[in-house]
């Protein structure tokens, strides 16, 4: 199983999730028995990719996810990807709060997801690498 440290030098991290052919990392903290969340590609084109992330409730609020997702649209462009996207349920404000901290614009894209037999609205952000040096 690959997982992550959640005090593990970014470069590891970023290493880790561009070098292994898995979709969804966990992430932990001091020991692998201690899981707050998952990082994951969900889509790639040779032009974009689209992140996504996940922490448990205890860890929001702290800045994690906004770093975390900071660092990696950072990495994304210096792989040659052009754009990041990422989504948030319309019902979760904070995430999409994450988002534009992040640099990221609100696109007029959505999707209706069903999750947890429940059909859900998902928001989506975006951000070019030319306007990434402004963030």
């Amino acid at each position: 199983m690959i997982s992550i440290d959640i005090d593990d030098d970014f470069a590891e991290i970023r290493d880790l999730i561009f070098n292994v052919p898995y979709s969804r990392i966990p992430v932990y903290r001091d020991t692998i028995d201690n899981i707050i969340g998952i990082l994951h590609q969900t889509d790639a084109t040779q032009e974009s990719i689209e992140l996504g992330y996940a922490l448990l409730p205890q860890y929001h609020n702290q800045g994690y996810a906004t770093e975390a997702l900071r660092g990696a649209i950072g990495y994304c462009f210096s792989i040659g990807f052009q754009g990041v996207i990422a989504g948030a349920f319309a019902e979760n404000p904070a995430s999409l709060r994450v988002m534009i901290k992040s640099g990221m614009q609100k696109m007029h894209r959505t999707d209706e997801i069903p999750y947890r037999g429940k059909t859900h609205t998902c928001l989506y952000c975006a951000i070019r690498k030319e306007d990434h040096h402004a963030v």
